[in-house]
């Protein structure tokens, strides 16, 4: 009776768009008993899965209901949604006593691959969770956003001057990027943080956003930062931490290091999504991008 109130068998005809990951979450699908898809939220991560593996228990650990079936029983939560087939947990870092129950689960029955999907975004949860419970049990896939090839590849494709434009969200795509892109950060920085526990300054992840989008592809100098915003190198430190935890910053560290000398060189800082980055140096066409006297580089 649980399973039929909470879980649904989920069958799609066809994909939203084809993405290039699917490929690689099959192959390991194949070869470790679970797979994991991070990647940052609305990027794709639910509807990659449910199409990659049809006929799976689909868990959304952010229901309350669900959520608190899995914190009081859950390995007999997972045992009775995965079935014959399989379950994907979706959003797995809001209950992190299912990293536990699923080692246990996986243990029972070591030698069948491909049974459980975890889907998360927030980095630092669920990598500390599959680290403590799941070491040579899970593998990991990250999601970035659309790609031109993959966003061509949809029932309305998407050329690559939009794509260019509004970043590679699905939905950013369907409308206007820059509404999309203000409610998404406005529910992501004052609502999903507090939940992962992380305790930052809405506003101040904002200005950061802004001061770090003007450094796009440069050298990410923490100290140079912490003058401009007057506070301290650690506090901007900590908040790209948060930044790059939940997929909307990446740092690049250089592919060398002369360990001959003392010098360190400096990664680089890009923002994930051209649309949030357009969004935030107020490139808000295709024009101003074009007029842009580092649109080779901001883009």
């Amino acid at each position: 009776m649980f399973q039929r109130l909470v879980f649904q068998r989920l069958v799609f005809q066809r994909l939203v768009f084809q993405r290039l990951a699917a490929a690689r979450l099959h192959a390991l699908a194949r070869a470790f008993p679970a797979v994991a898809i991070l990647g940052a939220r609305q990027a794709g991560k639910t509807t990659l899965a449910r199409t990659a593996f049809p006929g799976f228990a689909c868990a959304d650990l952010e229901d309350p209901a669900v959520a608190q079936r899995f914190r009081d029983d859950p390995r007999t939560a997972i045992d009775a949604a995965a079935g014959s087939r399989g379950l994907i947990l979706d959003e797995a870092q809001a209950v992190p006593q299912v990293f536990a129950a699923l080692r246990g689960a996986i243990d029972a029955d070591r030698q069948r691959n491909g049974r459980f999907v975890i889907l998360g975004s927030a980095q630092p949860s669920l990598v500390r969770g599959v680290a403590e419970s799941l070491a040579g049990r899970i593998a990991v896939v990250d999601l970035d956003p659309l790609s031109a090839c993959e966003a061509e590849t949809g029932e309305r494709p998407c050329g690559w001057r939009d794509l260019w434009l509004k970043g590679g969200f699905p939905d950013a795509l369907r409308g206007e990027f820059r509404d999309w892109w203000e409610a998404y950060l406005r529910m992501l920085l004052e609502r999903d943080l507090p939940q992962y526990g992380v305790a930052a300054d809405p506003l101040f992840l904002r200005r950061l956003l802004t001061m770090l989008a003007h450094q796009h592809a440069g050298l990410f100098n923490a100290s140079a930062l912490a003058g401009s915003l007057g506070v301290s190198y650690r506090m901007v430190q900590r908040h790209v931490d948060v930044l790059e935890a939940v997929f909307l910053v990446r740092r690049l560290s250089p592919c060398f290091r002369n360990v001959g000398k003392r010098l360190t060189k400096a990664p680089k800082v890009y923002l994930r999504d051209r649309g949030l980055l357009h969004l935030s140096v107020r490139m808000t066409s295709s024009r101003t991008i074009r007029r842009a006297a580092r649109a080779g580089r901001a883009s």
